[in-house]
């Protein structure tokens, strides 16, 4: 049993299994199953449309234009053998062949170090040295950014709201009603993090974990918070008769069009919509997401923030 997306492994399947129609909550149904030639005939079946041709993604008619580029030469490490590569600066450019010639080495073994260390000694010089191999035309980069497909966060605590930077703009704009003005409340009082701000019952974590001894723990709602993470009095301020817990239930795309138009958060949840997140709530633990979420997780936080206009982007298989 497989799951996976590429058609030419869905091509020889002797049997399929369609789920969706959506992502999130707007998935969980069986749309289709059978053969590949049956998949093919269902109209119902998004992965059958584009099988059998009647739906297609495009190809570009216009590549984008290049004016600089940088280079890698006399790279031997591993199995490379006195590769020499230009690589063009402003375009999309992938690396691809079969799996142990050498792409990984190339590019996440000396490309990726070499810039990381040109970068972190703050070098003025074009060109650096690695393992043996040359880079020319560094001094074109001032930032890396390195994605690939490896888990990132293991606390229980990290959720989308966290990670995306999302929570720190709603926190404040919660402190900023005039209700939690009266009180005295500030940003940290709706920060299930902090003391002054979480559910003592749960710690902040919205559910308490009952131990069973010989099978795996079981997280059961907390019945003081409901799930809200907050403390009472933190609760008890609310925005259109939604407290700031009920708000991290709801999801990407919900918030987007329920909450006001703070800058810093629309930018933030624009980049989650435009990488395809826009079903996450923003409350789910992100230990809780797969691979490919978890790289779009990181593309969509580095996207929301500002460029520099020369900033290398390394992917690891996206």
């Amino acid at each position: 049993i497989i799951v996976e997306h590429d058609p030419q492994t869905l091509q020889i399947a002797d049997r399929l299994f369609e789920f969706g129609p959506g992502a999130g909550s707007q998935g969980g149904k069986l749309i289709a199953e059978g053969t590949v030639a049956g998949i093919k005939k269902n109209n119902n079946s998004l992965t059958g449309l584009y099988l059998s041709g009647k739906k297609t993604i495009p190809i570009p008619k216009k590549r984008r234009k290049y004016k600089t580029t940088f280079s890698i030469t006399n790279a031997n490490t591993h199995n490379l053998k006195n590769v020499k590569i230009t690589i063009p600066i402003g375009v999309l450019t992938c690396v691809t062949g079969v799996s142990g010639s050498g792409k990984s080495t190339l590019i996440s073994m000396i490309l990726k170090e070499s810039v990381q260390g040109h970068l972190a000694t703050r070098s003025k010089e074009d060109s650096a040295t690695y393992l043996g191999a040359t880079l020319s035309g560094l001094k074109q980069f001032n930032k890396l950014i390195t994605i690939d497909q490896n888990p990132i966060g293991h606390t229980i605590r990290a959720n989308v709201s966290t990670y995306s930077e999302l929570l720190t703009p709603m926190r404040q704009f919660f402190s900023s009603l005039p209700e939690a003005k009266a009180r005295g409340l500030q940003p940290k009082h709706f920060s299930m993090n902090h003391k002054k701000g979480m559910c003592k019952a749960c710690w902040g974590l919205g559910f308490k974990s009952i131990d069973l001894q010989f099978l795996s723990p079981i997280k059961v709602t907390c019945d003081t918070c409901h799930g809200n993470r907050l403390n009472p009095l933190s609760l008890s301020i609310k925005y259109l008769g939604k407290n700031l817990g009920e708000y991290l239930k709801l999801t990407v795309e919900q918030i987007s069009q329920t909450f006001p138009p703070i800058p810093k958060l629309i930018k933030n949840l624009d980049a989650l919509r435009s990488v395809g997140l826009g079903y996450l709530t923003l409350g789910q633990e992100i230990a809780t997401l797969s691979g490919g979420e978890a790289a779009r997780m990181r593309l969509a936080r580095e996207l929301s923030k500002r460029g520099t206009g020369k900033t290398l982007y390394i992917f690891d298989e996206p």
